[in-house]
């Protein structure tokens, strides 16, 4: 049986700085404003995202992915974010998360295609971790999440769950649907017991 894959801490810190070297020589070379402070800030955010969307896929309903498809894999999305963000004209802003839209009674996060860790996930659904907070409605709509990041979310929308009584989840994985069928599980078993009384 395949082993699971997996990288140590010495390994990410030094994949994370080889990235955030070459991203600062790229931005260099096309006069973009990316210093070595920005450059490492977003190389550790990149890193943290292509690591736990490759943990996630590594993993198969009957076992685990080869080491090489899932170190291509987690190459792949550390190289779609440094273009993402060379493409934005090196504006490291661009990286993160899209602002979440609160009103008060309901959080908006449709916007770009993100893969949320579990401190991201945090981040974003902070509005409905708030102690006492009562948010109505909720749309998730072009995020996904990871195992630690789906906890986060039942977390958060058990927590306004007197209150709660709309939740989209309509195209929260996103990829191709071979590569994430685990992902799609893990994200069910999680949030069905969390969704069963609001209306979704």
């Amino acid at each position: 049986m395949t082993a699971a894959w997996s990288l140590s801490a010495a390994q990410r810190d030094e994949t994370a700085r080889r990235v955030a070297s070459n991203l600062f020589t790229m931005g260099f070379t096309k006069g973009l404003p990316i210093s070595d402070d920005q450059a490492l800030e977003a190389a550790i955010s990149f890193e943290e995202k292509a690591y736990t969307a490759a943990s996630v896929a590594a993993t198969t309903t009957t076992g685990n992915r080869p080491l090489s498809e899932t170190t291509k894999a987690y190459s792949r999305k550390l190289s779609e974010q440094v273009i993402e963000l060379i493409k934005a004209g090196g504006i490291v802003a661009a990286a993160s998360q899209d602002p979440q839209q609160c009103s008060g009674e309901e959080l908006d996060l449709f916007g770009s295609r993100d893969f949320l860790t579990e401190s991201s996930a945090k981040q974003a659904l902070a509005p409905l971790l708030a102690r006492g907070s009562s948010i109505r409605k909720v749309r998730l709509s072009t995020k996904s999440f990871g195992r630690d990041a789906a906890t986060v979310a039942a977390s958060a929308l058990a927590n306004v769950s007197a209150t709660l009584t709309d939740v989209d989840i309509s195209d929260i994985i996103a990829g191709d649907c071979g590569y994430w069928p685990c992902t799609a599980c893990e994200q069910g078993r999680v949030y069905v017991p969390t969704l069963h009384s609001p209306r979704c």
